[in-house]
């Protein structure tokens, strides 16, 4: 296959939001989550809570799929923005960036954020170029593994990038004799080796230069080996950065065996800056905790919550993490998509529920929904054919691809235009056309409808479908896919039928050429549906995270 020029833009809370009910006017999380008085009841009509999720879109801000009011959108909403450098503001998030929002929702309006904290996991330099581990693709920055998915977001889709910075295209441009990179993620545990912890990347930016750019390092871990004073942080391939600190580095949430001292809990999540020099982190400005856990600004009062992330601890006893999150559930709790045996380490999640008031420290999420992703999303390259609809129930528009799909737009739709001289850049619905070449990342609803997460309009005129296959069935010289979530929908592959996709695996489907895309394949899927849709590919493969 050839290397995809387009970043796969899919950002987990806005498949999760779409994931469950998308038929009709589509399941949304823009709703009231809390009670008359923020006691957390979903569906309630007022209150107040926190919200840790990633970016997935703007006009106000979007957080997993969630529209959050700002001071932009209404004078009298005063929106405390926090981030790594002095002045952060609205302008500075991007998609991709994991945020905490602390909001205020009044009657049926949308939530309004007090405060919205961004932190990058790790910034610093590439130290090790993109490697295939056992657990997936991976480059090291700043002696941290960082772990890179098919959701991961590159840069910026609307072209906010560092000044004078070339934007990353794929993350195996990356060198490491050159490039620093500012990633936002989730801490993960490994089990082995002992101790060692990821960071798996929702977003990863090219921000400057070896050499030339600020020489202070952002770490994050899991503490090993702590004592007074030091610590480390214990990488994939069994290396070890050693932190070497003061106790003027603390910050007031810095994870304490003892309030009073300078040792760090034996396994938690802490956020570092300081100089890297060999193997030693020296000149530590600040030790902290990540924003993998809940953590609202005032008062510990149990308030409404939703979290967005990584399973980093399976089950026990009624318990479980998402991130740095400890959440509990029993058997009021409803699960949508799975149940919890399918809550596996690294599987992603969606939990709405009650934060607790802290114990020992700790501030429990009392799951009142847990919904589990079910990894269904799906790429299309396509050419439209039909005009942008007039806008439908709750804004959704509908566009007709050449090669049979529906595409749903819905307004929390991230939109970018990637074509001819934009380069990168917004892209309004309205502005689509009859010919135009886009790229969808979505997954299919109920009708088989293609509800788009993100959208960009694109200069390629060929043909590309990612999706995972449902079954295939030789049919004479060529072999039929059908694809997952999809009735109707077959990709023919030409010529050789022992090059194929296993049943259950994620595909990438390519015409050979474009004339190839308007080629229907005969006869009915593999469930003896009539095909309505799909094309000639002639070129057929497992689909690598890597070309992304």
């Amino acid at each position: 296959m050839r290397p995809r020029r387009y970043c796969r833009t899919l950002v987990l809370g806005a498949l999760l939001a779409l994931v469950n009910g998308c038929g009709g006017g589509g399941a949304s999380f823009d709703v009231a989550v809390g009670g008359t008085s923020g006691s957390g009841v979903v569906g309630g009509t007022s209150g107040s809570g926190v919200t840790g999720g990633p970016v997935t879109g703007f006009g106000s801000v979007l957080i997993g799929g969630v529209r959050h009011l700002t001071s932009a959108d209404d004078p009298d909403i005063d929106t405390r923005f926090e981030g790594p450098t002095s002045g952060f503001g609205e302008a500075d998030l991007a998609p991709g960036m994991l945020v905490q929002a602390e909001w205020r929702q009044d009657d049926d309006e949308p939530r309004a954020a007090s405060r919205i904290r961004y932190r990058p996991e790790v910034s610093g330099p590439v130290t090790a170029a993109l490697s295939d581990t056992a657990g997936g693709p991976a480059i090291t920055v700043a002696g941290v593994t960082v772990r890179l998915t098919a959701t991961t977001v590159f840069d910026d889709a609307y072209g906010r990038t560092t000044a004078g910075v070339t934007p990353l295209g794929a993350v195996a441009d990356l060198d490491p004799a050159r490039d620093r990179v500012e990633i936002s993620g989730y801490v993960l545990p490994l089990e082995l080796p002992a101790g060692a912890g990821i960071v798996l990347a929702s977003r990863i930016a090219r921000v400057g230069i070896a050499g030339t750019s600020d020489p202070q390092e952002t770490l994050s871990g899991l503490v090993d080996a702590s004592g007074p004073g030091g610590f480390r942080l214990v990488n994939a391939d069994r290396g070890a950065v050693t932190v070497r600190f003061d106790a003027g580095a603390l910050a007031d949430d810095a994870p304490l065996d003892d309030p009073a001292g300078t040792t760090l809990t034996e396994g938690a999540q802490v956020r570092v800056t300081g100089q890297l020099a060999g193997g030693t982190l020296d000149a530590v400005s600040r030790i902290e905790s990540t924003l993998g856990a809940l953590a609202p600004a005032d008062g510990d009062e149990p308030v409404a919550a939703d979290i967005e992330g990584p399973v980093a601890e399976p089950p026990d006893g009624g318990r479980f993490r998402v991130a740095a999150q400890t959440v509990s559930f029993d058997g009021a709790t409803t699960f949508v998509g799975g149940d919890p045996t399918d809550l596996t380490r690294g599987r992603r999640v969606r939990i709405e529920g009650v934060l607790g008031a802290a114990v020992d420290g700790v501030r429990v999420l009392s799951a009142e929904t847990v919904r589990v992703d079910d990894d269904s999303e799906v790429g299309l390259i396509d050419t439209l054919t039909a005009d942008v609809s007039q806008p439908g129930a709750g804004g959704n528009r509908t566009l007709q691809t050449r090669t049979g799909p529906t595409v749903l737009v819905r307004p929390g739709t991230l939109l970018s235009d990637h074509s001819g001289d934009a380069g990168s850049g917004r892209l309004p619905v309205a502005a689509l056309r009859d010919g135009d070449t886009v790229r969808v990342d979505g997954v299919f609803d109920g009708d088989g409808r293609l509800v788009a997460l993100a959208l960009a309009r694109v200069d390629d005129r060929n043909c590309q479908l990612e999706a995972r296959v449902l079954r295939s069935v030789v049919s004479g010289s060529d072999r039929h896919y059908t694809i997952d979530g999809r009735p109707g929908l077959v990709v023919a592959q030409t010529g050789d039928t022992s090059e194929r996709v296993a049943d259950g695996a994620d595909g990438e489907f390519e015409a050979a050429d474009p004339g190839d895309c308007s080629i229907r394949p005969t006869g009915d899927d593999a469930d003896g549906n009539p095909v309505d849709a799909g094309f000639l590919a002639g070129e057929v493969g497992p689909l690598d995270p890597l070309d992304d």
